[in-house]
């Protein structure tokens, strides 16, 4: 019954808040860069998704992680970065960034969305013939992607062997209804002014976009995905979208070691987003529910991470575990 546990101490007062917890590490944590390089990869769509890269020459275990990011977060969000600077010394980073992410604007008129997983599956499968182990870790929409990539696919690389996931709305409708409540309007609002921005982008560069005084109109999600998000991916409206791309109904599918932290906390998960059957009656999904850490926010105090130490500690264990001979 693979419900766990997770020791976690209190962080300080002011971040046992769910709001603060969640607003205070992005706006208050200062965190450079450590990627080496960026790599472009091109799509069979005739489109492209850019990653960026921490690659050492002291790292000779044949590892790598690959991080997926939130809804238009990139490689250079603060909880990416401070993943990505604690296990580069452990193993090769891969931060991706989701198609119109990285800076720089997608060439159609879809770009990613929270049942995305092409590009993931595309960068899999470029990276297993060089290492022997990759593991994957996802934040919100990118661990909903990582999951759905899991559970969706019964042949994966054996190369991936394991996986994290941090704050993730499995559910989404549910989700999508609950950030539309009064408390979350201000996470709803900074989402819809990106998300509009993007396709502002879109309009800008030449692209096709039906309905566009009314995206720019929209006031939530559901309004948004039933305008733009579907449509644009071949769903028939922001229900089938939602229904179709939530992980949960597929976690039991999940067959590498998986484990995923949604805290007790966090303002953007109802409570179908806690998939305790699902990890009751799984043999590789693993769920914790700490009392604290916000959205994606996990201080801990002290400078230090829950999110991180949790993801290190699992996959340190997965690595001594995990047979790296070919």
């Amino acid at each position: 019954m693979p419900i766990i546990h997770l020791p976690q101490k209190d962080p300080p007062w002011i971040h046992k808040s769910s709001h603060l917890s969640t607003i205070l590490p992005t706006l208050l944590r200062n965190i450079d860069p450590i990627y080496t390089h960026r790599t472009r990869f091109e799509t069979k769509d005739n489109d492209f998704f850019d990653v960026d890269i921490c690659c050492k020459a002291s790292n000779k275990l044949d590892q790598a992680v690959i991080l997926l990011h939130g809804l238009e977060g990139s490689s250079h969000s603060k909880y990416i970065l401070g993943m990505a600077k604690k296990l580069c010394m452990n193993m090769d980073v891969y931060a991706m960034n989701h198609r119109g992410c990285s800076g720089e604007i997608n060439r159609n008129i879809y770009s990613y969305h929270s049942g995305f997983t092409q590009d993931l599956k595309h960068l899999v499968e470029k990276l297993s013939p060089k290492y022997k182990q990759i593991f994957l870790i996802g934040f919100s929409l990118g661990g909903n992607i990582l999951l759905k990539y899991l559970g969706e696919n019964s042949r994966i690389p054996a190369s991936v062997c394991g996986a994290v996931a941090f704050g993730v709305p499995v559910d989404l409708e549910s989700s999508a209804f609950h950030l539309a409540k009064l408390q979350n309007r201000i996470y709803l609002q900074r989402f819809l002014r990106q998300l509009k921005n993007k396709v502002e982008q879109k309009k800008s560069a030449g692209l096709p976009i039906p309905n566009y005084d009314e995206i720019m109109k929209s006031k939530t999600f559901l309004e948004f995905d039933n305008l733009f998000t579907a449509p644009a991916n071949g769903f028939q409206d922001s229900l089938d979208y939602w229904r179709s791309c939530s992980s949960k109904p597929l976690l039991s599918h999940i067959c590498i070691p998986t484990l995923l932290v949604n805290p007790i906390n966090d303002p953007f998960l109802p409570a179908p987003c806690y998939p305790t059957i699902e990890a009751a009656q799984s043999k590789y999904f693993f769920l914790s529910t700490p009392r604290y850490g916000g959205h994606i926010g996990f201080y801990a105090g002290n400078k230090s991470y829950f999110s991180e130490d949790v993801a290190l500690y699992f996959l340190q264990n997965l690595r001594a575990c995990t047979p790296t001979s070919s």
